[in-house]
C-alpha cells in the first residue's frame, strides 16, 4: 500500500514537472547569420529608409537627403546622384525627388515616366504594386494614381506626419502624425471615400506603422514598445516589449513576406523577431560591438527582400546591417 502511494506521488511530481518545463523552458533559437555590415559614407546620418531593388542591391535613404547604394554586399557604397527614395519591385516603379516640388515617376525597365506636381513634398513612398504614389509634405499626405498620373486623395493632419503605411489590399492608409506637444495620433483613412475609419492617440513619437497581411491589425512602433491595434475589434491595446525596464523605444517595424513574423528595431540597436499573434519573442539580434555616434537613435528602418531571405536594418548612426533569414522560420 505504501509502495503504491509512493508511485502515485512520483507520478504527480513527474506530471507537474512536465507542465512546468513546457511553461517556462524556451530553447535558445539558432543564431541568424549576419551577411554584411555596410557603412561607408552614411556614418553620422540616420538611415530613414532601406529597400532592395530587383537585383538585390541595397539602397539607403538618409535624413540628410543622400541616397546610397551597394550593388553587391561586399562592394563599396556608391552615392546615387538622383534621389530615388522608393522602389516597387513588383512592377519596377521608382520615385525620385529630382526637382523642387516635383516627383519623377519612372515606369518599367525602359525608364519611361512623368512628373507629379508635389508642392512642399519632402519624402515619397510607392505601393508594392507600383499603382499608388504617396507624397509627404509636413502635415499633408498626397496620393496619386501612377497609372493615370492623377491625384487620388489628400489628407490633412494637425501636426507633421511621422509614419505612413498602406493596407495590403491598398484600400486604406495608416498615418501617424504629431498631435501637439510630444504625442501622436494614428489615423486610418479609407482611400475609396476619404473617410476616417478610426483614430488612436499614442503617447510620445511614432517611428513606424505597418498592417498585418489580413489588414485586421495595425502595428505601431512607439516609445513604450510595439503596439498592436485592432480597430474593428476590442479597444484593448496589446504591447510587445523585448524585456528592457523601462522598455526601449521602438522606431521600426516590418512583417515578414508571409506575415507570420513581426520584426522590430529599438533604440538599443536590438532587432527582435516576434510571433506577434501569440505575443512571443522568437529571436533577437544584439547590437553591433561599436557605434559611430553614441546616443544616436538605434534601429530606425527595416526591410525584407520579397522572398524573405534577407533582412536589412538602417540605424540612426548611419550603419546598415544585413542578415540571412532564409532558414529562420
Amino acid at each position: 500500500m505504501r509502495f503504491r502511494f509512493v508511485i502515485y506521488i512520483a507520478l504527480l511530481f513527474a506530471i507537474a514537472g512536465f507542465f512546468l518545463l513546457r511553461r517556462f523552458y524556451h530553447p535558445t533559437p539558432p543564431p541568424i547569420p549576419i551577411v554584411q555590415e555596410l557603412s561607408s559614407r552614411l556614418a553620422g546620418s540616420p538611415v530613414r529608409r532601406v529597400f532592395f531593388r530587383p537585383n538585390s542591391s541595397v539602397n539607403a535613404v538618409t535624413d540628410s537627403g543622400k541616397v546610397v547604394s551597394w550593388e553587391t554586399y561586399d562592394s563599396p557604397a556608391r552615392a546615387v546622384s538622383e534621389r530615388t527614395v522608393a522602389w516597387s519591385n513588383e512592377n519596377m516603379v521608382s520615385l525620385t525627388l529630382s526637382e523642387p516640388n516635383k516627383i519623377w515617376v519612372s515606369m518599367g525597365a525602359a525608364s519611361r515616366g512623368f512628373y507629379l506636381d508635389a508642392d512642399g513634398v519632402s519624402d515619397a513612398l510607392v505601393s508594392p504594386d507600383g499603382s499608388l504614389c504617396l507624397g509627404i509634405a509636413g502635415p499633408k499626405l498626397m496620393i496619386w494614381n501612377t497609372t493615370e498620373s492623377s491625384i487620388h486623395n489628400q489628407f490633412a493632419h494637425i501636426g507633421e506626419i511621422e509614419a505612413v503605411g498602406l493596407s495590403k489590399d491598398l484600400k486604406k492608409v495608416v498615418v501617424a502624425a504629431k498631435s501637439g506637444s510630444s504625442d501622436s495620433m494614428v489615423t486610418i483613412w479609407n482611400l475609396e471615400n476619404s473617410a476616417s475609419e478610426g483614430t488612436l492617440p499614442v503617447e510620445g513619437a511614432v517611428g513606424s506603422v505597418a498592417c498585418s497581411t489580413d489588414d485586421a491589425t495595425v502595428v505601431i512602433a512607439t516609445q513604450k514598445g510595439v503596439e498592436l491595434w485592432d480597430p474593428q475589434g476590442s479597444p484593448t491595446i496589446h504591447f510587445l516589449t523585448a524585456g528592457s525596464v523601462p522598455p526601449s523605444p521602438v522606431r521600426a517595424v516590418v512583417f515578414s513576406p508571409d506575415g507570420r513574423i513581426l520584426v522590430s528595431g529599438d533604440d538599443e540597436r536590438k532587432i527582435t523577431f516576434w510571433d506577434w499573434q501569440k505575443g512571443q519573442k522568437l529571436n533577437e539580434l544584439g547590437p553591433p560591438p561599436f557605434a559611430y555616434s553614441p546616443g544616436a537613435p538605434g534601429v530606425v528602418s527595416l526591410a525584407y527582400t520579397k522572398d524573405g531571405s534577407l533582412l536589412v536594418a538602417g540605424q540612426g548612426d548611419g550603419l546598415v546591417r544585413l542578415w540571412n533569414t532564409a532558414n529562420f522560420h
